[in-house]
């Protein structure tokens, strides 16, 4: 017998340049931007 268990994907959020400059003026961290992600910089 099959399980049932439903399927969960994760979707990740893609920003623009554009997103990436408004959220990083208001944030209190600093973070990187790779193309469409932001990630956090540990510095």
């Amino acid at each position: 017998m099959r399980s049932t268990r439903p399927m969960i994907s994760t979707i990740k959020r893609r920003y623009t340049l554009d997103e990436y400059h408004t959220l990083e003026e208001k944030a209190e961290g600093r973070s990187e931007y790779r193309d469409g992600e932001i990630v956090p910089s540990w510095n």
